[in-house]
C-alpha cells in the first residue's frame, strides 16, 4: 500500500502538471489506488507519476494514472532475463563480451540444455581462473615425469 504522503506528493505533482484536480480529491484517488493495487510500492507510484507527466497527455485522469501504475507494476514484477551473468562485482562485461555470453547461452538453450546449466556453461567462459587450481612449476615437472612415457611403446 502506497503511503499517504507519497500519494499526496504524486497528486500534487499531477495537479501542477495540469490535472483538473484539487487536493480535496486526493483521498478519492488514494482510495482508487489502494483498491486497485493494495500492495503498491511508493517507488512504483512515483515512477508511474513521472511517466504520466512525461507523456504529456491532454487530460490527466485517475484512469490514466491507474494505467501507468499498472504498466510500471507489470515491469517491476516481470521476471528479469539473464542480462549480465553472475560473475561477481569485480568483473564487468563490455558489450562485446555480453554479446558473446548471450550467444553462448542462447546456443546452449537451443541445443536443449536446461537454462541453469546453459547459464553456468556460458558463465564459465568469463570466470577468472582460481588460484588454488593453478599448477605450479614443480607440479608441472612432476606431471611430466609421471606422464613422459605415457602412450609410448617400450
Amino acid at each position: 500500500m502506497a503511503s499517504k504522503q507519497m500519494i499526496g506528493i504524486c497528486v500534487n505533482r499531477l495537479i501542477s502538471a495540469g490535472a483538473a484536480w484539487d487536493m480535496s480529491q486526493a483521498p478519492q484517488i488514494a482510495g482508487e489506488l489502494n483498491r486497485a493495487y493494495p500492495n503498491l510500492a511508493d517507488e512504483v507510484l512515483e515512477e508511474a507519476t513521472t511517466r504520466l507527466i512525461n507523456s504529456g497527455p491532454d487530460f490527466i485522469t485517475s484512469a490514466k494514472l491507474l494505467e501507468f501504475v499498472r504498466l510500471v507494476q507489470k515491469e517491476a514484477w516481470a521476471p528479469r532475463g539473464r542480462e549480465v551473468p553472475n560473475l561477481g562485482p569485480a568483473m564487468r562485461l563490455t558489450h562485446e563480451q555480453y554479446v558473446r555470453w548471450w550467444a553462448a547461452y542462447r546456443a546452449e538453450c537451443l541445443a536443449g540444455v536446461q537454462p541453469q546449466v546453459a547459464k553456468a556453461n556460458a558463465d564459465y567462459i568469463f570466470t577468472p581462473p582460481r588460484a588454488d587450481r593453478r599448477i605450479t612449476k614443480a607440479e608441472w615437472e612432476q606431471l611430466f615425469k609421471k606422464t613422459k612415457n605415457f602412450g609410448r611403446r617400450v
